[in-house]
């Protein structure tokens, strides 16, 4: 699961119900999800009707929107999901990214949002929303269970000695249905007297405390338990999501006091690989403002070359330019030359510049850098025979010095 780009080794089935009007950009969605391993069957609407029919008659694993659509956008696709109370991950598609729009989709319940010009994100984003989905589903299920104990402690409390049982409840059946569900219970599960003494743990959690390097539950439980134990009895409020790291792992742990019984409930839970995610999302997302930013020095610097480069060959063109000035020219020329190599390195970091690989010899790659550059240093080079010619860009491999970074570095010594 660390590894989110990474193709499953199972075909998971994956229902998607995406909003957008680019026949293109669904297409490379589709692509990406197969190619991380699912097995998507991709419905694509445009319009708001299509959107309100499909969401009203469909279930759906998650929902791609674009944020602009020609009559309305994504924020109001996520408005609608939120209106029909539907609890389906939103992904928000947008191609401009602004602050505004990333915070009203946060607010209106969306998960995520992915820049159009990186849809190969789009699989990273739909692992982490449906790993939140999973949890937050799990600790709702958890929740009710807890609830449902409550009740049927409270009604066998109220039974009457020598009374008949209230309908549909038999105190001596709800015990042992009660103590089975702890004991069954695949998530780790302990249980807390008022003063503040572990009295039960299913198996689950001794499972974990073993895989923890610890002898008993007692071992990894939270420092602060006895405080948060006197405190939910004390007010009878629940306390979520109360965060230890063991080992490397993070757990998250659940208190939900039973004041009846003067006990509290306690669910754990490894939130390790959902933390991973998160992190190497936001890792994800700096790398792409990273490469936007990129992108617009690499276009404004374009545009001081252009000036440079248009000047350079109208002096060049003149008649009267001497032999010593003409070499100043042709030097500027170089000089903006190589700016603009760099210039597209910095478009093909951000992925706005296609690449352009080619056979290259390296041989007299390092030729013709002594050639160009290092006239006044000694430079002795002895070519391999027979060298494989790999593949790579032809703007990058003529920038000495990250071919011959100690030459450079002299050459540049002798220059200065």
């Amino acid at each position: 699961m660390s590894d989110l780009l990474a193709p499953a080794t199972v075909t998971q089935p994956l229902r998607v119900l995406m909003v957008e009007d680019n026949p293109a950009d669904a297409e490379l969605c589709l692509h990406e999800l197969q190619r991380a391993g699912y097995r998507p069957h991709l419905e694509v609407v445009r319009t708001a009707e299509e959107f309100a029919a499909r969401i009203s008659a469909n279930e759906y694993d998650v929902v791609l929107g674009d944020y602009s659509l020609p009559a309305w956008t994504g924020l109001d696709a996520l408005e609608m999901l939120r209106r029909a109370a539907k609890s389906i991950p939103f992904i928000l598609l947008t191609g401009s990214v602004r602050e505004e729009e990333a915070a009203r989709c946060a607010l209106q319940g969306g998960v995520d949002f992915v820049h159009k010009n990186s849809l190969s994100r789009v699989v990273m984003a739909v692992r982490l929303a449906l790993e939140r989905k999973t949890l937050r589903e799990t600790q709702t299920r958890l929740e009710e269970k807890c609830r449902a104990l409550e009740e049927k402690l409270a009604q066998t409390q109220r039974q009457p000695t020598g009374g008949n049982p209230a309908e549909g409840v038999r105190p001596e059946e709800s015990v042992p249905s009660l103590a089975t569900f702890a004991r069954l219970n695949p998530n780790p599960v302990l249980q807390f007297s008022r003063e503040g003494k572990l009295t039960y743990f299913n198996d689950a959690a001794g499972e974990m405390a073993k895989a923890l390097g610890k002898t008993h539950p007692e071992d990894m439980l939270p420092p602060e338990t006895p405080a948060i134990l006197q405190s939910s009895l004390a007010t009878g409020q629940k306390r979520l999501r109360v965060e230890t790291t063991i080992g490397g792992r993070t757990l998250s742990w659940s208190f939900y006091p039973i004041k009846q019984n003067e006990v509290v409930h306690c669910y754990v839970g490894d939130i390790t690989e959902r933390q991973q995610l998160e992190a190497q999302l936001r890792h994800s997302q700096k790398l792409e403002s990273v490469g936007r930013l990129a992108a617009g020095i690499a276009h404004d610097f374009n545009n001081v070359l252009t000036v440079i480069q248009g000047h350079a060959g109208l002096m060049r063109s003149d008649p009267a330019l001497t032999a010593s000035l003409g070499d100043c020219v042709q030097q500027i020329a170089r000089a903006a030359e190589r700016g603009s190599k760099l210039t597209n390195q910095l478009l093909a970091f951000s992925r706005r510049n296609v690449l352009q690989p080619q056979r290259l010899d390296l041989n007299e790659v390092l030729t013709s850098l002594r050639r160009r550059y290092y006239l006044s240093v000694q430079l002795r080079l002895r070519p391999a025979a027979g060298l494989r010619r790999p593949w790579l860009d032809g703007a990058g491999h003529h920038e000495p010095r990250g071919q011959c970074p100690r030459c450079h570095a002299a050459w540049r010594a002798t220059v200065d």
